[in-house]
């Protein structure tokens, strides 16, 4: 479905916004995400849950907690892990 909404987009073009210079503005993004659920039917749910479930992923498979900090915009990886890393995750957390 990722590959059908990328279209022809060049790799750096901003997946919601279709534009290379600039993201989606905040207020939009809601709007974008769920017209995206529904056309993939997917259940509702709010992007906040798809950023956690993103971080999550991303140190269950393996990702170190300082490149998650920075894929998430963190201000430093401490954040990341008061955040993200549960006790069932300190063992994905340290690789």
């Amino acid at each position: 479905m990722l590959k059908k909404l990328h279209g022809n987009a060049s790799y750096s073009t901003w997946f919601l916004s279709g534009n290379e210079s600039k993201p989606t503005e905040p207020r939009c993004y809601r709007k974008s995400i769920k017209a995206y659920l529904k056309q993939a039917a997917v259940r509702q749910v709010r992007p906040h849950a798809l950023r956690h479930t993103f971080a999550t992923t991303c140190l269950q498979a393996g990702c170190d907690v300082k490149t998650l900090s920075e894929l998430l915009g963190h201000a430093n990886a401490n954040i990341t892990l008061q955040r993200y890393v549960h006790s069932d995750l300190t063992e994905s957390a340290g690789r």
